[in-house]
């Protein structure tokens, strides 16, 4: 590439060719960016969204949905020890649904933390 005067300047054939193809290739990404806009501003656009599920407030590692959701430990906590696991879940898909519903697997970890929480109190409270 040599420069004749301020205003032009001369490049190889192979250099031209190669702007050309690269000016090319920059029109058909202009083309499918446009018909991707296009697209999106012909989708219908959707109002407010009524939440289904309460917001559950994630906790640290480790916390389980049934100890981040207030209303649903409130309902387990009263049955255990006094319900099957099944039932128990059964319980839980009737009243909250069964998206919203844990397993008995969940419950079961759930109660065994409240009993190991439970054993350390009275551990910790057995020598005052």
């Amino acid at each position: 590439m040599t420069e004749q005067d301020g205003s032009s300047i001369t490049i190889s054939k192979a250099d031209y060719d190669a702007l050309l193809a690269d000016r090319q290739a920059l029109a058909g990404f202009r083309d499918v960016l446009r018909q991707v806009l296009k697209a999106l501003e012909a989708r219908p656009r959707l109002g407010l969204q009524v939440r289904t599920r309460p917001v559950v407030v994630p906790g640290p590692a480790g916390r389980s949905a049934i100890d981040g959701d207030a209303e649903l430990s409130g309902f387990i906590r009263p049955l255990l020890g006094h319900e099957k696991l099944e039932q128990i879940v059964a319980l839980c898909r009737d009243r909250f649904g069964p998206g919203r519903a844990p397993s008995r697997s969940a419950i079961h970890r759930y109660w065994m933390r409240l009993r190991q929480s439970q054993t350390r109190f009275e551990t910790h409270f057995e020598g005052t």
